[in-house]
């Protein structure tokens, strides 16, 4: 008998945001943070400490961290992480399908997650636009479409910037 996970591993995400936070925790201990997290996916932002001005009038940034010293704090805990889930800081890093700006302080949905949606969303109307809508495909869009309210409120964009991306 399975005494840690009677009902199997489908109800275990308990275990898995435990094992996460603690592993938040020792990240923090080495000031490496703030992480926000969904699940396994963490989110490690970092700020600059310094900053050099450059002849061209542009920032050179300095910080305490960087990847490296990111993966050798968690190195000796042997996490069998899948290379897809650490990528180098950026200024826009791409986490839960949405570009989190943080020159411009935006929020957009990258361009592969805005096709998948403005498809899912064409197709649904192009399917129910006559026939009976069924609850399962109804929450499905909900799903989807609550997924991206962070970014278009009131079903508009929330400040029309250049570049960034609109669901039309």
């Amino acid at each position: 008998m399975d005494h840690c996970f009677p009902f199997g591993v489908k109800n275990a995400h308990n275990r898995l945001g435990i094992t996460v936070d603690a592993l938040i925790d020792i990240l923090k201990a080495a000031k490496i943070g703030p992480i926000p997290k969904w699940a396994d996916d963490l989110f490690p932002i970092r700020f600059p400490i310094s900053s050099t001005s450059l002849q061209d009038g542009s920032f050179s940034y300095h910080y305490h961290y960087d990847l490296v010293t990111l993966k050798n704090v968690v190195a000796p805990l042997c996490i069998p992480w899948h290379p897809t889930k650490w990528k180098d800081f950026s200024a826009a890093p791409v986490y839960l399908g949405l570009v989190w700006n943080f020159d411009t302080h935006d929020v957009s949905l990258a361009e592969p997650k805005r096709q998948k949606y403005l498809t899912k969303v064409s197709e649904f109307l192009r399917d129910h636009s006559s026939s009976r809508i069924f609850k399962k495909h109804a929450l499905s869009l909900l799903g989807t479409l609550s997924h991206v309210t962070i970014v278009y409120q009131d079903g508009r964009s929330i400040r029309k910037i250049p570049g960034l991306l609109s669901l039309t």
